[in-house]
């Protein structure tokens, strides 16, 4: 008998580990809320990006010579994105690597804003040969404003 009573004094605890590993299980599943990673994502000579390409962990350029990336505007960022604005989420972000494969420095990506609601705190510009971290930072959706900030330059 007291065995029991001690298998049951347990029952609480992991009957509360469960639905929590349950309910991190549905929030993983729900793809409205959360960036799918897709690592094909690729751009080559000076191009407007979309927010598929920016939004999926990786991006890949391969320019053939400087080259200018512009990124979305921050009404197509946050459309794309809608429990942002409907939550009032101010602060979500996210962060995506952009790699430069190109075979020489002189080769590098600088990026621009889609529009003036869309600001870096330092604009990048990525040699060849070297990747470079951004988080996307929302600041707020109903009156879209986005801010990218770089960090993490490294060779690969």
């Amino acid at each position: 008998m007291k065995r029991a009573l001690k298998y049951v004094a347990w029952l609480p605890l992991i009957l509360w580990a469960s639905l929590l590993v349950h309910a991190q299980v549905q929030r993983l599943s729900n793809s409205t809320r959360y960036l799918p990673l897709n690592t094909a994502n690729t751009a080559t000579d000076t191009t407007a990006l979309t927010v598929g390409q920016v939004s999926q962990f990786l991006l890949t350029g391969t320019p053939t010579a400087a080259a200018l990336y512009t990124t979305p505007t921050a009404a197509a960022w946050c459309a794309a994105f809608p429990f942002i604005a409907s939550q009032r989420a101010k602060g979500y972000n996210y962060e995506f690597i952009v790699k430069n494969t190109a075979a020489t420095d002189s080769n590098a990506i600088t990026f621009a804003g889609g529009d003036g609601n869309v600001t870096f705190t330092t604009a990048p510009s990525i040699s060849g040969g070297h990747m470079h971290v951004l988080r996307v930072i929302f600041k707020d959706c109903n009156t879209p404003v986005i801010s990218i900030v770089p960090y993490g330059s490294n060779t690969f």
